[in-house]
C-alpha cells in the first residue's frame, strides 16, 4: 500500500513538472537532442509510473491509462498552440503515443520476465 501511493505521488509531480516544462518558454543555448525522441522518452516514463501507482496491470486499467495519459497530451499541444513562444505539432502527438505504447509493452515485458503481474 506504501508503494503504491508513492507511485501515485511521483504520478502528480511528474505530470505536474511535465505540464510547467511544457508551458513555458524554451531556454536557449541547450544542447539539441530530437525533440519527438524527448517526448517519447516523457510518456514512457509517465505510462509506466502511471501503470505502476494504478497498481494494476490489467487491460482495462491499461486502456484507461493510456487513454487518459494521451488526452493530457493532447491538452497539453492545445494549450501549446495559444502561446506565442509554443507550437502544436502532431508529430509531437505521434511521439506521445509512441511513448504511451512503448511503456506499455516494457511494463508488460518486465512483468511477465520477472512474474509480477498487477492485479
Amino acid at each position: 500500500m506504501v508503494k503504491k501511493t508513492l507511485f501515485r505521488i511521483l504520478f502528480v509531480v511528474w505530470i505536474i513538472l511535465i505540464a510547467v516544462l511544457s508551458l513555458i518558454p524554451t531556454p536557449s543555448g541547450i544542447v539539441q537532442v530530437s525533440d519527438k525522441l524527448i517526448h517519447a522518452v516523457v510518456y514512457i516514463i509517465t505510462t509506466v509510473i502511471c501503470l505502476l501507482s494504478l497498481n494494476r496491470y490489467v487491460p482495462r486499467a491499461v486502456l484507461f491509462a493510456g487513454i487518459s495519459i494521451f488526452l493530457y497530451s493532447f491538452v497539453i499541444e492545445l494549450v501549446q498552440y495559444f502561446l506565442p513562444y509554443r507550437s502544436f505539432s502532431v508529430g509531437d502527438l505521434a511521439a506521445n503515443i509512441t511513448g504511451i505504447v512503448m511503456g506499455v509493452v516494457l511494463l508488460g515485458v518486465y512483468q511477465g520476465v520477472v512474474g509480477r503481474h498487477y492485479r
